[in-house]
């Protein structure tokens, strides 16, 4: 596995892990995971306008991926592997 693909793979277990108690109930999907981060960046007060934007645009553009649908306790590393072969 690549190093950029492990990155992600650890990214999303962290994530998995750090949302599960707090956050039980509202985050379902990975789209739900990437709304809510892109929620807590946004408040970010060292972040230029245009980086806010362009954040805000990626996810957006990620928001389309049928990977972002997947319910979060079910996702694994093959169907994020198989979104980046996909984007390649």
């Amino acid at each position: 596995m690549s190093v950029a693909k492990s990155r992600l793979f650890r990214r999303l277990q962290s994530g998995r892990l750090r949302y599960q108690g707090d956050y039980e109930g509202k985050i379902l999907t990975l789209g739900d995971w990437a709304q809510e981060w892109l929620r807590l960046e946004l408040k970010r007060p060292n972040l230029k306008p245009r980086t806010k934007q362009d954040t805000a645009n990626y996810v957006k553009a990620l928001a389309k991926a049928p990977v972002m649908s997947v319910l979060f306790a079910r996702l694994n590393g093959n169907q994020c592997l198989d979104w980046w072969r996909e984007g390649q």
